[in-house]
C-alpha cells in the first residue's frame, strides 16, 4: 500500500512538473510575409498561412499547447484552420534525418517548411537508428534547392526563418564535413580519432554551428557512423 501511494505521488509530481513546463513555454510569432507567420518554440516551428478563404497550418505541437496556439491564431485570423499538415507524417524524401524525412512546399505562396531537414546554421540531428543518413540528408536539401528560388521563405524545423542562400550554405557545410570524414575513414582513422579531431569542424564551430542541439564531436561521429553504415549496406 505504501509503495502504491509512493508511486501515485511520484507520478503526480512528474505530471505536474510536465504541465508546469508546458504552461511556461513561450511561443514567439515571427512574421514572414503579410499572410505567413512562424510560431517559434524550442520544440519545433509551425508555419501558419492565412488567406481570405482558408488557413493552413504546417507542423504541430503538444496538445497541452493548443490553448496558446489557438490564442495566437485568433490574433492572426478569424477563420478556423482548414488544413493541418503534420510534418512528421508526410513523407517526401527518405532516410534523411530519420527513415521518413519530409518537407512541404506551398508553391503559390513560395513558402517551404523543411521539418528536420534544416537546422539553419546549426549541426543537424540525424537519427541513424531510425534510418537517417548524411548522404540522403544532403541530397534532400539539394532536391529542395532545385525547386525553390532566392525569394522563397524557408521555415526550419528548428532555428530561425531562412533564405535560399542560408540553405545552400548549410548544404555546403555538410558536404564538406562528409568529404573530410570520408577521407579520414579511407586513411584509417577510428571513430575515437574522429570524435577527437576538432580540426575538421573548427571553422564551422567558430561560426556557431556547435551552439545548437548537436555538438561538434557528435556531428563528426554521426557522419562517421553514417558513412560506415552506408558502405556496409551497399
Amino acid at each position: 500500500m505504501i509503495q502504491l501511494l509512493f508511486t501515485l505521488a511520484f507520478t503526480t509530481a512528474l505530471l505536474s512538473k510536465a504541465q508546469d513546463r508546458f504552461e511556461s513555454v513561450e511561443i514567439i510569432t515571427i512574421k514572414a510575409t503579410d499572410q505567413a507567420h512562424m510560431l517559434k518554440e524550442s520544440g519545433g516551428n509551425v508555419l501558419i498561412r492565412t488567406s481570405k478563404d482558408k488557413v493552413v497550418m504546417i507542423g504541430s505541437h503538444y496538445a497541452s499547447w493548443s490553448k496558446k496556439i489557438k490564442k495566437i491564431l485568433s490574433d492572426l485570423t478569424d477563420r478556423p484552420v482548414n488544413f493541418l499538415i503534420d510534418i512528421n507524417l508526410i513523407i517526401h524524401v527518405h532516410n534523411t534525418h530519420k527513415e521518413g524525412g519530409s518537407f512541404v512546399y506551398l508553391t503559390k505562396s513560395n513558402l517551404v517548411h523543411m521539418g528536420g531537414i534544416f537546422f539553419n546554421g546549426r549541426y543537424p540531428y540525424i537519427d541513424l537508428p531510425s534510418g537517417g543518413s548524411i548522404t540522403r540528408y544532403i541530397a534532400a536539401q539539394k532536391q529542395i534547392l532545385t525547386n525553390i528560388n532566392e525569394k522563397t521563405k524557408i521555415f526550419t524545423g528548428r532555428g530561425t526563418l531562412a533564405t535560399c542562400k542560408e540553405l545552400t550554405d548549410d548544404s555546403n557545410v555538410l558536404t564538406d564535413l562528409k568529404t573530410q570524414i570520408k577521407k579520414g575513414i579511407k586513411d584509417g582513422e577510428s571513430r575515437k580519432d574522429m570524435k577527437n579531431n576538432s580540426l575538421i569542424t573548427r571553422k564551422y564551430d567558430d561560426s556557431g554551428y556547435a551552439d545548437g542541439y548537436i555538438s561538434c564531436s557528435e556531428i563528426r561521429t554521426t557522419i562517421y557512423d553514417s558513412l560506415l553504415l552506408e558502405s556496409n549496406n551497399k
